[in-house]
């Protein structure tokens, strides 16, 4: 039940709620498509704030959460505004919900620490 969550039920939400209705709305208020990307963005990264709020964790790890699921927002919104469709967002949007953060604590202690690292950054900068 919490991989439909995850990978199907959440995405399809999200993605129709801020790239689907937030963008085209942002856009027919006089925001330019990279006022409503960023926009649209932001509201997202705030709305995941929860998930570490709740867990009572640092304020640190809160606001890693908001950047990266602001990030991401801003990416699926770029994908929405470019092909006017949701299909893409929401495919990449499950993928991110399978794949998850990569592991970095565990860089450090890994005796191919360097390897490790560069791989990490590759996958993320080869997402983009």
């Amino acid at each position: 039940l919490r991989r439909a969550r995850n990978l199907l039920v959440g995405p399809l939400v999200e993605e129709w709620t801020f790239r689907a209705c937030s963008c085209p709305l942002l856009s027919s208020a006089g925001y330019s498509d990279a006022q409503a990307v960023w926009l649209s963005a932001v509201l997202f990264g705030a709305a995941h704030i929860h998930h570490r709020y709740d867990a009572k964790v640092p304020w640190v790890a809160v606001l890693l959460q908001f950047v990266y699921t602001s990030l991401f927002g801003a990416y699926s919104s770029y994908l929405f505004l470019r092909t006017g469709l949701i299909y893409g967002p929401l495919l990449a949007h499950s993928f991110c919900n399978l794949m998850g953060l990569p592991s970095f604590g565990r860089v450090p202690g890994h005796r191919h620490a360097w390897g490790l690292a560069a791989a990490y950054l590759a996958g993320m900068a080869s997402f983009v």
